[in-house]
């Protein structure tokens, strides 16, 4: 693994940042949602430290993951829970640059054929009387801010 920053040096930090992002990674990828503290608790690594390799976790020479964050409790309070997601391929490349694949927007029909379908796969948790799982309740947040913003 290599690691980067005005203050790494290889010799006296690869060996911790390696074995740092090894525990994060494996306990990450059960899928749960922990704050930086509980994720440090069971690593033993400082909070800062846990931030840092779940940044890196997003690089692609790390693994490319998808790492969510939501807030836990009132947003106001500023606590924030995390979960790691494996990716088939990475959503970004190194330092935050797009893959080198060509990606061409959907069409407003497709677009609109989309909200649609995820619409009704919303209403069908709803209907279970199970909620949504979370990526599909902040996806139609999303729309429907995106459509009001485009109304205007």
């Amino acid at each position: 693994m290599s690691f980067d920053g005005q203050t790494y040096e290889a010799g006296h930090d690869e060996a911790r940042l390696s074995r740092q992002l090894d525990l994060v990674k494996n306990l990450m990828l059960d899928g749960v949602w922990r704050t930086l503290e509980e994720i440090g608790a069971a690593t033993q690594a400082p909070p800062a430290s846990v931030s840092a390799r779940l940044r890196d976790l997003r690089k692609a020479k790390h693994g490319g993951f998808l790492v969510e964050r939501r807030a836990r409790g009132e947003r106001d309070a500023g606590l924030f829970e995390y979960r790691v997601i494996r990716q088939e391929q990475p959503v970004f490349g190194e330092k935050g640059q797009a893959p080198n694949e060509v990606v061409i927007p959907p069409s407003q029909e497709e677009l609109e054929s989309f909200i649609v379908w995820l619409r009704g796969v919303y209403k069908e948790y709803v209907a279970k009387g199970s909620p949504a799982p979370f990526g599909v309740i902040e996806t139609c947040k999303w729309l429907v801010a995106l459509e009001k913003k485009n109304k205007r």
